[in-house]
């Protein structure tokens, strides 16, 4: 399925109220598998925050940060390896170049944030039924 019938297909559905959207719901949050609780918003808030403020030289960026939520923070710190990466003049056509880009700052990203060790973390209740329903085709 190409990203515009994706898209018009999500669109319909939600319009015809067919579908539950479920973000970001937190059903991770009772998940075990390292003690550490990396996977909890706050602690990636915190981690995301203290890299930003140890990168920048300006006073009143701490004021600006306390304000920000995940989601901001993150498209921050995007900004931010993108500026730093677009140094990357030896590749000549700017689509692959900011395709490369793209990926090499998600990639640090993901790490930063400890998100590819979210596959340790034991699947919860929820995690079970959201499995069976979608098995029984009624989410998809």
């Amino acid at each position: 399925m190409k990203i515009n019938n994706t898209l018009d297909y999500v669109a319909k559905q939600i319009l015809e109220k067919n579908c539950t959207i479920v973000l970001g719901a937190g059903i991770s949050l009772p998940s075990e598998g390292l003690e550490d609780n990396y996977h909890h918003v706050r602690k990636m808030e915190k981690t995301l925050k203290t890299y930003l403020l140890a990168n920048n030289n300006d006073t009143n960026y701490e004021k600006v940060l306390k304000r920000r939520h995940l989601a901001k923070l993150c498209q921050q710190y995007l900004w931010k390896k993108i500026e730093h990466l677009e140094r990357l003049n030896h590749i000549s056509n700017l689509e692959k170049k900011y395709e490369i880009i793209s990926k090499l700052a998600l990639n640090k990203l993901i790490s930063l944030l400890n998100i590819h060790r979210f596959l340790h973390l034991s699947p919860t209740h929820a995690h079970y039924f959201i499995a069976f329903i979608a098995r029984e085709g009624l989410i998809s």
